[in-house]
This record gives C-alpha cells, structure tokens and sequence, in this order.
C-alpha cells in the first residue's frame, strides 16, 4: 500500500477517509482489533463534519509542506507503516521505521525517485516486527541510523528533545512521548503540519503500555502534553494501524478518542485491564532491534568466523586472516613479505581457501607479500583501495563487500593517513579493521603520502566512531604489545581524536617524525603490488 498524500486530490481524499472512520463505528471486528493494541472507531460526529475538517487539513498541509516528497508505505504482517520524505530540490531524504520483509521495495523506491537517502530512524525500538535500519546502512552508502537516547539500542545517532532531524532544507524535530516504551518519541515536521507518532498515539487508540517500560501515567501525560498541545490540523501518521485508517489529525483525536478522552485515571483503569497477548515476534524483534535489526551484532560463537591476528616484528605490523568456518573461503589482510611463508602454511593448516588478499592503504614501511602469494595459491585476488594509486585484481570503493563464505567485510573509505586508506567492517559490525587510520591510543601520521590531519580527523569521526560502541578495532599497527581497543576505548581515550579539530591538527602538524625506513622501497613495491624489483 503506497499512499502519495501530496499529489492525492485532496477533496477526493478526504471523502475516503471519511468513508473509512464512519465505517469504523460498526467494525464487527473490535476483539480482533482490542487484540492488536487498538480501541475501535467511535461513531461520534456526521460523514458531513469529518468531510468539511478533512478537506480543509488537507489543502492547507499541502500549502504548507511544499518541497517535500512524501510516501507513506504499509507491511502486512505487522501493520506497520513506514514514512518517506525527501527534500524535492536536493532530493536528501530520511525514512521513518522501515521494516525488514519490505526491504527490498524501500530501496527501490529510494533508487526510482533518485533519492539521496541519509537516515533511517525509528520511533521506539519496535516489539512486533525487525526493522531494516542495519540492513539498510549496507546497502546504502553513507545512511545513517537514529533512534532515542533512552531506548537502550545502538544507533549511529542518539536522538534526545528538541534534536532536528534534517532533509534538505527541512527538518522533523524530535518529542520524546515515553510510556509505550521510555524511547519513543514523535517527529514533528517544521510547520507542524505533520506529526509521526510511532505507536504512542494511534488513529482512535494508543501503545499498549504492559511491557518494554510501559507506564500508562507516562504514555497519557506525553500525549497530552507533548501531541495534543500540536495545532488541531495537525496530521496524525501513526506507526501502526489494523482496520485500513491512514491519518487522523490532533483535532481529531482530542474529540473522538475513546482512551485518550478519559481523564488520566479513568485511562489507567483501562491501560492495565487490556489483557493483551504479548506480539508474536517479541522475543525475536526487541533483541534483533536494539542492535539496528541485525539480529545481535555480537555473534554466536558457532556462527563466528574463524579469525587469526599474526604479528610482523620489525614493522610491528599486524596481518589478519577471517574464514567462513563451513565454506573456508578466507580473506587476509595487510600480509607482509616477511611472513609469506607462516602465512600461507597457517592457510594450508587450516584447510582454508584463500579467496582475496586485501591491503589497508598503500603501506610505507613495509612491503606487501601480495603479488608472491598469489604466485603460490592458485585464485587468490589482490585488492586495495581504487584511490591509492596501487595496482590490484579489484579496485575497491565505498560500501563494496568482500566475501568470504556466508561473511562479508564492508569497505568503509576513512583517508588522512593516505588517500587509499580503508577501513573494513565485518557484517555484523562487531569488528573493523582500521589500517592505519585509527591505532590503538593513537593514528597514523598525516605528513606524507597525500596525508591531511583534517581528513583523518573526519574519517575516524565520521566513519568510525559512528561505530557500535562494543565495536572491536584491529590497527594494522601497535608498537607496545596492544592487540585490540574498542570504539567506546578510542572515543573517550585517545588522546589525539578526543581532542577537536583544531587541537588536532595542531598536533599532527608537529610530529616532526623521521620518515619511516623503508619508504623509498616500499611505496614503488607496494605500488605493484609488492612485487617491484624482488
């Protein structure tokens, strides 16, 4: 179901509409609908008045919301809605609760209306149906994911009151409305013509309120403080509905109502008498959404992939090696020529098959053993950064995938150090291998070999640290015995990147390091993938 209010004909709409809320009176199927956290409609008020109201709310929302792109969308299973805007002269768009079956007809959409879709947010971390935010963010370079600061999940942005969410040159700002759960919240649009209220107030109902946090006292006092206090042609666009209604409006919902019209005692005499089975999908969507719909971001050890950290002496490099522990199909990471031949005993050991061979960025103080491993196994892929000016079997770019079995390591652009320099996610995003990007309390230099401070500066921030933070980080370098550090570690530790910009740039301009030795032989190797003058 695709709803395109913006090029509906109003009057025509509104005659539906009015159809529909009239038609709810006498719904024989109130149990069905007291069973999936929704009263019935009320039958108070004529066709005639919710006509003339509804016309009118809609003409003057289109007035007020020109520039902007809007699809409401619908999921069966759960009947949820999701919500699509976008800026229509930059085309930047945000997506409200995306559900995880329609994944696939989302980014379609996306892709159809040449959409730049830059954030995926959810209203409250969902109890009956998995969201697609996690699975989104890879395959959409760049999306961002935003839920509230008090819903407990992991996100790229921690929503809190009065936060803007923008699209262009418009925005939705954010009211938290606890009492379904502590993390809901309510977008507002800019004219407050608009308002997606997630499942604290639905169309003629509200979010039940025995689970997840639930407070009725809280949901009631959020809805009438924080909604209800919205102008009376404010637009409702709930995160649910189960007898075909689209939109109320504040008015509305003030009038008609039938729990939220109650006095706030009467409302929690009827919040705690429900009754309600708990959703079908509970124990299954709230786990799999606190950590963006991906089902646990730390794996089951049986579903890990074995994984190998080796260590290069006299560079203090570190080289790793990942495998599907059912296919074993592997990848490697940063070889160096010094090691080639632990390296591939330890692949033969393993019974591993050595797929790609994938380098961080264009090393300088090490040479590659790249182009002599894929002289001893036979298939083996080089690759690099398509920025590094290196040559390599695959040219590698921002949200690229490597594979490996059932796995997959995201490739996330983050140069400064160079500017080749990658970092790679494993699917799940519970590790990431940084290069030299981001090390352990520290980061590589930014005095040669394209380097700018102000670019590392942002990739580690930008890319990085919008990591989970449990997220673990693996340097292609450590030089004090250290193995692994921690997203949360790096962010409030590291004493170069937790200062600002300024400071650390400042920093970086006043190394005054030598250049590492081997540069004048490693960089033209490297260039070639290791292989020149050997």
């Amino acid at each position: 179901m695709c709803s395109v209010i913006t090029r509906a004909r109003p009057l025509h709409r509104a005659v539906a509409l009015s159809l529909r809320l009239g038609a709810n009176a006498e719904s024989s199927s109130y149990a069905a609908t007291q069973s999936r956290r929704l009263s019935p409609g009320s039958g108070s008020g004529s066709v005639a008045d919710v006509l003339r109201v509804n016309a009118r709310f809609y003409c003057s929302r289109t007035a007020k919301t020109e520039g902007v792109l809007f699809r409401q969308l619908f999921e069966g299973e759960s009947c949820t809605y999701t919500y699509l805007l976008a800026d229509t002269n930059t085309k930047e768009a945000i997506i409200i609760d995306p559900v995880l079956e329609t994944i696939d007809r989302d980014l379609k959409l996306v892709d159809e209306l040449g959409l730049k879709l830059t954030l995926a947010v959810n209203t409250h971390c969902h109890a009956d149906h998995i969201t697609s935010s996690g699975l989104m963010k890879k395959r959409i370079a760049g999306l961002k994911s935003a839920i509230s600061k008090f819903s407990g999940a992991t996100a790229d942005i921690l929503l809190s009151e009065g936060d803007r969410v923008p699209f262009g040159k418009h925005y939705l700002t954010v009211r938290e409305t606890p009492g379904h759960t502590d993390g809901c919240t309510t977008f507002v649009s800019a004219d407050e013509s608009m308002a997606f209220t997630g499942d604290s107030l639905l169309i003629r109902g509200c979010g039940r309120t025995d689970f997840q946090q639930g407070c009725a006292k809280c949901l009631y006092d959020s809805i009438h403080d924080k909604i209800f206090t919205l102008p009376d042609h404010c637009l409702i666009y709930p995160a649910h509905d189960y007898i075909g209604q689209t939109v109320s409006t504040v008015g509305e919902e003030r009038k008609f109502n039938p729990r939220l019209t109650k006095s706030k005692d009467e409302f929690v005499e009827i919040m705690n008498n429900l009754n309600l089975p708990k959703p079908d999908k509970i124990d299954i969507s709230v786990p799999a959404n606190l950590v963006c719909g991906l089902c646990g971001s730390k794996m089951a050890k049986s579903e890990a992939p074995i994984f190998r950290q080796l260590f290069e002496s006299q560079s203090c490099t570190y080289t790793y090696l990942l495998a599907d522990k059912n296919t074993r199909d592997a990848v490697i990471i940063d070889p160096v020529l010094e090691t080639l031949d632990r390296d591939v005993k330890l692949v033969q050991e393993l019974g591993l098959n050595l797929k790609v061979a994938v380098n961080t960025h264009c090393h300088a103080d090490h040479i590659t053993s790249t182009g002599l491993m894929k002289k001893k196994i036979e298939g083996l892929k080089s690759a690099i950064s398509k920025h590094s000016g290196a040559s390599a079997d695959i040219q590698l770019s921002e949200g690229e995938e490597i594979t490996f079995g059932k796995h997959h390591l995201t490739v996330r652009e983050t140069p400064g150090h160079t500017n080749g320099c990658v970092t790679l996610v494993l699917g799940d995003e519970s590790m990431a291998f940084t290069g030299d990007a981001l090390l352990i309390r520290g980061c590589g230099r930014t005095d040669f070999q394209q380097g700018s401070p102000r670019r590392l500066y942002q990739s580690v921030h930008e890319v990085i640290f919008k990591l989970p933070e449990h997220c673990l980080l693996y340097p292609a370098h450590d030089y004090k015995g250290q193995t692994v550090t921690t997203v949360s570690e790096e962010r409030k530790y590291n004493p170069r990147l937790s200062k600002n910009l300024e400071e650390f740039v400042n920093i970086m301009d006043n190394l005054n390091l030598p250049n590492p030795k081997k540069i004048d032989v490693a960089v033209p190797a490297n260039l070639l993938c290791g292989l020149h003058d050997l």
